[in-house]
């Protein structure tokens, strides 16, 4: 039986897609207690380790000698925290080093090390490392207390494999979702060689859905094809359907509502220039009220102490995705019209519990396809959305196990 340990496991979706593979996870670890809990009662088999990993590695690395009582590890699994290096949150992350509220050096960049040393010790035939791309070029303080690289520890610490890495769109793999990750593929030296090496890990074709790996090449999912089965959504008036309690929405306020029942599919309400009283347009995006009749543009305002002005967000907020096309990267903040692209393509409200879970390739998608099992147990709207938010989506996983079947 292949086994696995996963390190930094969200609520384990990618070991989802691993366990359908017939890699069965012995033991996880995740810091946060409710994340910890949804691994238990989604894996009953597997070991759940509640804590910081640091303060864990040796009780982990116990706990797997035992399971495997002599025999190999077949993979471990690292998804640590991405923040650090997420173009999402270098931004606010930068800004708030400036004003002295926050580290130089991101905490959470420094998980890898444990991680490695727990490689280094059950030595699993293969390595899975999931992250955002900055992660490649990612400086942390090395165990020397020196700045450098993330991938130059890994060579560095884990000598005796073979790590290969590439950026992967989601999409291509058949999710209905364009998420773009790093992914990288440690093996270990003594299974592999010169020909292999250069058919499985070259930089540009590694895991390349066009080439002859074991991975079925499939032409990108819109949205508008694994969403036609579901009850239409309102984010004023029908914000849950009563024959599936995951399909709920949150409600909106009068602005926001107002701004986005006026913005086309796939544009942001910030463009919004037609005054829906006068059907004039006044072109100066920063123009609150039309300068023909003076009626308030459909545009995301902010009022204060009685006067009146245009938010200040990037202009990735307040859009709608687009239905022909797969769905945008989801984030933690899906349920918020005000972050990057969360607007339903042409209902007004953002994407469903249940739309969300499709994406992440579990459930249904083409209103017939049941793809991973998962039960979040009444779980809270702000929990779901965030461990589907950070999540590795399980089809992803389960192809990556399959292409690495064919050198096992």
């Amino acid at each position: 039986m292949k086994q696995c340990v996963s390190l930094f496991s969200c609520a384990g979706f990618g070991d989802l897609g691993l366990q359908k593979a017939d890699i069965h996870t012995i033991s996880a670890c995740e810091i946060i207690k409710e994340r910890a809990e949804l691994l238990r009662q989604n894996f009953p088999l597997t070991h759940i380790f509640n804590g910081d990993i640091w303060d864990l590695q040796n009780d982990i690395i116990e706990h797997a000698k035992q399971k495997l009582n002599g025999n190999e590890l077949y993979m471990i699994i690292v998804s640590a925290p991405c923040q650090g290096a997420s173009s999402n949150g270098i931004g606010r992350i930068q800004n708030q080093i400036k004003k002295g509220k926050r580290e130089k050096d991101d905490p959470r960049n420094r998980l890898i090390i444990p991680a490695i040393n727990i490689i280094k010790t059950l030595q699993p035939k293969f390595i899975l490392i999931e992250n955002v791309s900055g992660m490649r070029h990612t400086q942390i303080i090395n165990e020397s207390d020196e700045y450098e690289t993330i991938f130059s520890i890994l060579h560095r610490q884990l000598e005796n494999y073979v790590i290969r890495s590439s950026i992967l769109n989601t999409a291509d793999f058949g999710v209905p979702q364009n998420r773009k990750r790093l992914i990288t593929i440690g093996t270990k030296s003594i299974y592999t060689d010169e020909r292999r090496e250069k058919d499985f890990f070259h930089e540009k074709s590694f895991l390349h859905p066009k080439q002859t790996h074991g991975i079925e090449e499939k032409p990108h999912i819109s949205m508008q094809r694994c969403f036609s089965h579901l009850s239409t959504l309102d984010a004023k008036y029908n914000l849950y359907d009563a024959k599936d309690p995951l399909h709920r929405i949150p409600k909106w306020n009068d602005m926001q509502y107002f701004c986005m029942r006026h913005t086309p599919e796939g544009q942001t309400a910030f463009e919004n220039t037609m005054c829906t009283n006068c059907n004039k347009h006044t072109k100066d995006l920063k123009q609150v009220f039309c300068k023909n009749c003076g009626n308030i543009l459909p545009k995301p305002v902010l009022q204060k102490h009685g006067t009146f002005r245009v938010i200040n967000a990037f202009k990735t907020a307040y859009r709608r995705m687009s239905m022909n096309k797969p769905a945008n990267a989801l984030t933690t903040n899906s349920g918020v019209i005000s972050s990057d692209v969360k607007g339903h393509p042409i209902e007004n409200r953002v994407l469903s519990l249940r739309e969300i879970m499709i994406i992440a390739s579990i459930g249904y998608y083409d209103g017939n396809e049941q793809l991973f099992e998962y039960n979040f147990y009444n779980s809270n709207d702000k929990l779901i959305r965030e461990v589907l938010g950070e999540c590795i989506p399980p089809l992803l996983t389960f192809k990556i196990a399959k292409h690495l079947d064919l050198i096992s």
